[in-house]
């Protein structure tokens, strides 16, 4: 009997029954991919393509894989966020966040590497230079750095601020949360602390009221 017809008996012998219309599918179909840069969900499978069009992140229910000319390779996990290649198509930024939206853990995934890992030594560093500033200690301290965009091929701007719920940091009434940090993803290094007129020009007209640096004031009623 061949193998085929063995797996039909074995079905008909538990009383499997086929639903109508059914049909037996092959693999699943490779999501349609968004290009270079996209927000990703993790209910279901999506898909970002690098800007060569070489290689391709796949996120399926959180687990981050990277495909290139038929092989797959695992990179880690995340939640919600986004996925951004840089131009080069040698690495993407991973900026995934939880709960309320207003958190951000950013890291770097290199695809160069044999061995693929979401790299966390920027952001880390980030967050313990804003610590140094504001000094914040204590279990109740949340510092979390977003993915703002990228200057080149390996460095990337980071804005850097207090969680809504973070007790622990220290700040003046007149002095803004937030700072911008310009910084390279491949030596996890901090190469540019920002003027709060450089980091303004990052702001889009409908950034949050927490996000300390970006306040846009309130158009007048009339």
């Amino acid at each position: 009997m061949s193998k085929v017809a063995k797996i039909a008996s074995a079905l008909l012998l538990t009383g499997f029954v086929a639903p109508a219309g059914a049909a037996w599918s092959g693999p699943a179909q490779a999501p349609a991919c968004q290009a270079s840069e996209g927000r990703v969900d993790i209910e279901g499978r999506q898909c970002v393509a690098s800007p060569d069009g070489r290689r391709r992140v796949v996120i399926d229910r959180g687990r981050i894989t990277v495909e290139e000319n038929g092989n797959a390779r695992a990179a880690g996990m995340m939640d919600n966020g986004d996925i951004a290649w840089n131009a080069a198509s040698t690495g993407f930024v991973v900026a995934d966040s939880g709960g309320s939206g207003q958190t951000s853990f950013f890291s770097y995934v290199d695809v160069r590497q044999k061995v693929l890992h979401r790299d966390k030594r920027l952001r880390l560093a980030a967050v313990q230079r804003y610590a140094a500033v504001f000094k914040c200690a204590g279990p109740g301290v949340q510092v979390h750095a977003w993915f703002s965009g990228w200057e080149d091929d390996h460095r990337v701007r980071l804005s850097v601020q207090e969680g809504v719920h973070s007790k622990g940091c220290v700040h003046r009434d007149t002095e803004a949360i937030q700072i911008g940090f310009i910084a390279n993803v491949v030596t996890g290094r901090i190469e540019q602390v920002l003027t709060q007129a450089q980091f303004q020009k990052w702001c889009a007209p409908d950034q949050h009221p927490e996000y300390g640096l970006c306040l846009v004031p309130p158009e007048p009623v009339y």
